[in-house]
């Protein structure tokens, strides 16, 4: 079959160049990126939209209006059943009905940035230094007072530090102990990249536990996505309870994570419950304790180069 020959790369300049200065030209036929003659409004080579650049003002600003409430329309499309759906929209995505919600990295995109844009602007109390029963020094990094590490020698020892280096980490801990404030700041700005890196572990720990199922690696990254992005609303849900009523009784909510991942395994994966159940508390194990070593060392880290 013969192939329409392409334009010269001059040719679809000139061609480019008097589209933009002469509105009243019609659309050219090839596209101006690539030179691929064109059947539609988009070119099948490279994808890009064909449109005329050289328009009214207003025009332009029709168009962003238009582009923001579609993402508005998708977005709310996409919120509803992620809430009400677990693994949901993994599915729709994996079955290729993709348009109609918001795609899964701009979804988790989004939702980040609010977490941790309220986290920044509250005093979240990460690290602490408390007094234990024998009067030394602890260490405390938790998100929810939970990952405790006590005493300070015994921070330095589950990190493998060397003996040398001991001494010198125990001497710039106790010197820290004053800057907590200015500590947590910093571990707060961090935690994006850190739970950023968490998910392509938590899609590889689906991988794993899942290794004779025949998805491939990016639907359990998609799954992780979504599920990540739960995780995230139900920790904005908390602190906007936790800011206007200053109570603890929003951690409630934290009981919905591992219900909303115990069903969206059922409708993603297709498994019996008692596989389901032994799966997702291995997948919680694992998950948690790495997220509990990686803040760990993200704390120490930070410490040391405070």
């Amino acid at each position: 079959m013969h192939r329409p020959s392409r334009c010269t790369p001059k040719q679809v300049a000139i061609q480019a160049l008097t589209l933009t200065t002469n509105p009243n030209m019609p659309e050219t036929k090839t596209c101006p990126n690539c030179g691929e003659n064109l059947t539609g409004n988009f070119c099948a080579n490279c994808g890009q939209k064909v449109k005329n650049l050289n328009v009214p003002f207003k025009e332009v600003v029709s168009e962003v209006v238009e582009n923001t409430l579609t993402f508005d329309s998708r977005f709310f499309r996409t919120l509803i059943p992620l809430i009400t759906k677990p693994g949901f929209l993994t599915v729709e995505y994996n079955l290729g009905r993709r348009f109609r919600y918001v795609t899964p990295f701009r979804l988790y995109v989004f939702i980040s940035f609010i977490l941790f844009f309220m986290l920044s602007t509250i005093d979240v109390k990460i690290v602490k230094f408390t007094k234990g029963p024998s009067k030394e020094t602890q260490l405390t990094a938790s998100t929810q007072d939970s990952l405790k590490i006590t005493p300070k020698r015994q921070v330095a020892d589950s990190l493998g530090i060397a003996a040398k280096s001991k001494k010198k980490f125990l001497k710039k801990l106790a010197q820290q102990e004053d800057n907590i404030k200015q500590i947590n700041t910093a571990v707060v700005k961090r935690l994006p990249q850190l739970m950023f890196f968490l998910m392509p572990v938590f899609a590889l720990l689906l991988k794993l536990l899942y290794r004779r199922s025949e998805q491939l690696y990016l639907s359990h990254l998609i799954f992780a996505i979504h599920f990540h992005a739960f995780v995230f609303l139900v920790l904005i849900v908390r602190l906007l309870i936790y800011i206007i009523t200053e109570s603890q009784l929003s951690a409630v909510l934290l009981v919905f994570i591992p219900v909303y991942l115990f069903q969206g395994l059922k409708r993603a994966y297709s498994e019996s419950f008692f596989m389901r159940l032994i799966k997702s508390f291995v997948l919680s194990l694992s998950y948690f304790s790495i997220l509990a070593f990686l803040l760990l060392v993200l704390v120490i880290i930070t410490i040391m180069l405070f």
